[in-house]
């Protein structure tokens, strides 16, 4: 059996990864059927990193392998998690009663409400499974929404 796609499914996010584009927007298409056509996907990552291949390399004959380190993983995933999150915290919540987590956090009744789906999102960061350290400082969100930093 080969995976082709992974899915994570928290309380405050859904992320699919996959092997190529093109199975990325046929499992996009179908988790959308199932869900009513009612889920919105924003952002993306599909271009790797840009390689300096030689002119030798590129007139070898042989198949060109694009080799993304650990490093350069983390470093999309943290670009591809600052637009993402930077956005959510704009956007209505149904844990937060349809408030945004920005105007959640500025209530004393529903601040610790965003605070915990923050720590959420911290204990399942996709650099977690990829590389073995977050790849967003979550500090960056709190701050963002106007919540107090939490030692790392």
């Amino acid at each position: 059996m080969t995976t082709v796609a992974r899915v994570t499914l928290t309380s405050a996010q859904l992320m699919v990864e996959s092997d190529s584009p093109e199975r990325l927007n046929a499992v996009k298409h179908r988790l959308a059927a199932a869900f009513g056509f009612s889920l919105h996907f924003r952002g993306e990552t599909l271009t790797p990193p840009a390689r300096q291949m030689s002119v030798n390399r590129l007139m070898s004959g042989q198949p060109l392998t694009v080799i993304v380190t650990a490093e350069e993983d983390r470093a999309l995933l943290k670009t591809f998690l600052e637009k993402a999150y930077l956005e959510w915290s704009d956007q209505p919540h149904l844990a937060l009663g349809g408030q945004t987590p920005r105007h959640a956090a500025a209530s004393s009744s529903t601040r610790g409400k965003v605070g915990a789906l923050i720590d959420e999102m911290a204990r399942h960061d996709p650099g977690l499974s990829r590389t073995g350290r977050t790849a967003f400082n979550y500090n960056v969100l709190r701050a963002h929404v106007g919540l107090d930093e939490v030692p790392e």
